[in-house]
């Protein structure tokens, strides 16, 4: 009896704790799960802003979101996105479908800034360039995929995957 309490406790806990650590991170995450099994992640974004920026001499625009990561691809434009973990049974495989997909879009004075792609312990940071790769000018949107799940992983006995949504897209010719 007092080990279900205690599981029952530390359930609670560690739920309450995920809803606080998602909602610091400027995003929430709502799970739901249907009776087929079909697992629903609804992202809400909460606070960002567009800013200017100057590197190199260069006026950027950037995208400022509470605790952000960015894509770190060398060149193109270094963007925010939001991710989450889903616990997956061990017969099922995870597939991605985006369902509403509501945008605003907004004319930037300034091209976004670029990123400096993965800067590793040994290098120095200030030493590296900001600088537009001419493969990210194209007329499509950066980066494509409004999300995507990456492969599962098992963790002990838990299999799971992550699912990566990028809510900015850019598209570098147009702006």
């Amino acid at each position: 009896m007092k080990n279900s309490k205690l599981y029952i406790t530390m359930t609670l806990i560690l739920a309450l704790s995920s809803t606080l650590l998602f909602a610091a991170n400027g995003y929430n995450v709502n799970f739901s799960q249907s009776m087929n099994a079909e697992i629903t992640l609804d992202f809400d974004l909460e606070n960002y802003s567009l800013e200017q920026v100057t590197k190199n001499g260069l006026t950027y625009s950037t995208i400022n979101f509470e605790n952000s990561i960015t894509t770190k691809k060398n060149g193109f434009a270094e963007l925010p996105f939001i991710h989450a973990a889903v616990q997956l049974s061990d017969t099922k495989n995870i597939t991605t479908e985006v369902i509403a997909n509501d945008y605003v879009e907004y004319l930037l004075d300034h091209p976004l800034l670029p990123s400096r792609g993965t800067i590793y312990r040994n290098q120095d940071p200030s030493s590296i360039p900001y600088e537009v790769a001419d493969a990210s000018i194209t007329d499509e949107f950066y980066p494509g995929n409004i999300a995507e799940t990456m492969e599962p992983f098992i963790v002990r006995d838990i299999r799971g995957s992550l699912v990566y949504v990028y809510p900015f897209q850019y598209n570098a010719e147009r702006n």
